[in-house]
């Protein structure tokens, strides 16, 4: 199939992200590279991951893509080894080279981020537990060369599940039930501050209030493992968060 094929099916004509998109939709705007809709690669991946967390695939390619455009703040090293480190833990070997090929990537970035010598210490450590060494810091060439296979691994992903979503198959996504009206209206009224711009990069809190652009305001009712429960008015999501 050529590239002119994917998402023949779509009607891409004028086409805007809905409220709450299909995987295949979200799957369009990410291959669109930013021509269609208002959701960035980055977060593209990280809504599917937050819809499918057993594929680290999806969480491999929101991180990689986060280095193209990295939030001043929220973006450090310590950030990305964690969240390199659990793409190692959960893949396995599967995942093991690409895992290598996303520090690598990253490298100027960690070492610039790494404004003390115990600070560079403890960075060059935790590649070396994924087995990168940054010190010496890798060339260009090899800098280049881990960009190449890991823009080569999302092309290759896109396709397949490309082929996996035709005719508006889900990837086996679950919902749970909508809450009632009462119950969610009662909880958005005991917030004590008002909602905040929901990012993948948020640093969330139980009872803080967020503001999804596709979801809505929800109400953060747990937060663990750099994942978030959130209530919305059509049920409980899980989000990405810092």
């Amino acid at each position: 199939m050529d590239d002119d094929d994917l998402f023949d099916d779509l009607d891409v004509e004028g086409f805007e992200l809905p409220d709450d998109p299909t995987d295949r939709e979200i799957l369009y705007v990410i291959w669109a590279c930013g021509e269609v809709g208002d959701l960035p690669a980055d977060e593209g991946w990280a809504l599917l991951y937050e819809r499918h967390p057993t594929d680290a695939r999806l969480l491999l390619l929101a991180t990689f893509e986060e280095l193209g455009a990295p939030v001043h703040g929220v973006w450090t090293a310590a950030y990305f080894l964690q969240k390199a480190a659990r793409i190692r833990e959960t893949s396995g070997e599967m995942l093991a080279g690409a895992t290598s090929d996303l520090v690598i990537a990253a490298s100027r970035m960690l070492l610039d981020d790494a404004k003390t010598t115990k600070a560079r210490r403890a960075v060059c450590e935790a590649a070396m537990a994924l087995g990168v060494r940054l010190d010496p810091a890798p060339s260009e060439g090899v800098v280049a060369g881990a960009y190449a296979r890991l823009a080569k691994q999302s092309y290759a992903l896109l396709r397949e599940l490309h082929d996996a979503t035709r005719g508006g198959r889900s990837l086996s996504r679950t919902r749970t039930p909508a809450p009632s009206e009462e119950g969610y209206a009662s909880l958005v009224a005991s917030a004590k501050a008002p909602p905040v711009p929901y990012s993948p990069r948020a640093v969330l809190e139980a009872g803080a209030l967020v503001d999804h652009s596709k979801l809505g305001v929800g109400v953060v009712r747990s937060v663990a493992a750099q994942r978030a429960e959130v209530l919305f008015p059509d049920g409980m999501r899980k989000l990405v968060c810092s």
